[in-house]
């Protein structure tokens, strides 16, 4: 969740009778999400998730849309990332990735569109951009 920018913003588009879980392994970016969504007035709407760098620990929830942003190459073990992440969305739902340039190079990029797909889901759109990769990906259903 970082600092908690987008799932302010996610919280906001949810409304009033929508979740969003903002997971991070870093008690202290939790924090700062619980502090930013307090001021923003969507506290309520926000459910904060610490997790292990190795582990989301969300095995058996799921949710309409998961989105992990520039986190992938951040991980210890990126393919067990993405079939957790994979894991996560519901049939019917969405998955979005990006990752930034510097960061990630577009063969890595590669690798983790495939792995989503090997993990059942459908590539709807990927963009290449002067500052990354992103792609929005569904589960069939």
């Amino acid at each position: 969740c970082g600092g908690g920018f987008f799932t302010v913003e996610l919280a906001k588009l949810v409304g009033s009778s929508g979740k969003v879980i903002a997971v991070d392994f870093q008690p202290e970016m939790l924090e700062l999400t619980r502090r930013f969504a307090s001021r923003k007035k969507v506290a309520d709407r926000i459910t904060v998730h610490h997790c292990d760098q190795d582990d989301i620990m969300l095995t058996g929830q799921t949710a309409d849309v998961v989105i992990a942003m520039h986190i992938v190459h951040e991980t210890p073990d990126p393919e067990r990332f993405l079939r957790q992440v994979s894991e996560l969305v519901h049939p019917g739902g969405y998955l979005l990735v990006s990752e930034p340039k510097g960061h990630a190079e577009k063969e890595s990029f590669v690798i983790i569109r495939n792995r989503c797909e090997q993990y059942g889901l459908t590539v709807l759109e990927e963009k290449t951009t002067p500052r990354g990769w992103s792609i929005v990906l569904q589960r069939p259903g």
